[in-house]
């Protein structure tokens, strides 16, 4: 929904609120914890340890967001593109 959703469409996102993707990648070592990953864990539920993305939501949340800089890692961008065309595509279909 970040990637396209969000950004393209005024009914999911009336305000035209900024969207930012900032993506982590996953890292693991070094970290004797049990179960988490660790502080730098880029993994689904790990991430809500991840100390980097902690901070990221602190500036957004004190008011400093406009200084979090999108970063991809991901082919999510091109995965939105094709979900937005197989969309139209269908639009079409069914409207014929």
């Amino acid at each position: 929904m970040c990637a396209a959703g969000w950004r393209r469409s005024k009914r999911l996102n009336p305000g035209g609120a900024k969207v930012t993707i900032r993506e982590y990648a996953h890292r693991t070592g070094g970290w004797g914890g049990g179960i988490q990953d660790g502080p730098a864990s880029g993994d689904h539920v790990n991430i809500m340890g991840n100390s980097e993305m902690i901070d990221t939501v602190l500036e957004a949340v004190t008011g400093h967001g406009d200084a979090v800089e999108e970063r991809i890692h991901s082919v999510v961008m091109e995965l939105a593109d094709n979900v937005h065309r197989l969309k139209h595509a269908r639009d079409r279909m069914a409207a014929a």
